[in-house]
């Protein structure tokens, strides 16, 4: 069972049908519009000229802690979840913000480590993989470029906490559509 499982969740389709239906979730949402310039980093420079690259927004992303807020929200949503979760994503945050990618392995040992089921460990995984961490950018940036679109682009600095605030709050929401 452990291989179907593994074997289904390696298959291109299923990393193609999660892209397509996150992205439709953020079209909902945020509006095509908003998606479209997103990833467009010409467009995005309107907002900060220090974005060169898509990994430079998604680097800005991760510094506002966007990534751990959605694993401490989803990775609590369940009942059966026992353990600390604050302090396994709290952990995981900072290997996350560092230069190094995480492995599998290391979200295993801090599961166990903060008492966590390998359930909560393979939900945790997600986070890590290329399409998740594509569709979160994703969802985040184009409520944010909605968020400064709705102030008239008044709003100069990209750190600004409203605008911050205003793409977590709509992507939660995407969350449960």
């Amino acid at each position: 069972a452990k291989f179907e499982l593994a074997s289904l969740l390696a298959h291109p389709k299923t990393a193609i049908t999660n892209i397509f239906g996150g992205s439709l979730h953020t079209i909902q949402s945020a509006g095509p519009g908003a998606l479209r310039k997103a990833r467009d980093i010409k467009w995005l420079k309107r907002i900060n000229p220090k974005w060169n690259s898509l990994q430079d927004v998604e680097d800005f992303v991760v510094r506002k802690g966007v990534l751990p807020e959605f694993m401490i929200h989803e990775l609590g949503l369940g009942k059966e979840v026992k353990g600390d979760i604050r302090g396994f994503v709290g952990e995981l945050s900072s290997k996350i913000n560092s230069i190094e990618k995480v492995k599998p392995s290391e979200i295993r040992t801090l599961g166990k480590k903060y008492g966590l089921a390998d359930a909560v460990m393979s939900k945790a995984s997600k986070f890590m993989s290329v399409p998740e961490r594509m569709l979160r950018r994703d969802a985040f940036m184009a409520h944010y470029v909605r968020a400064w679109e709705r102030f008239g682009g008044a709003i100069k600095d990209p750190e600004h906490p409203f605008l911050i605030e205003i793409a977590k709050k709509g992507v939660k929401a995407t969350q449960f559509l």
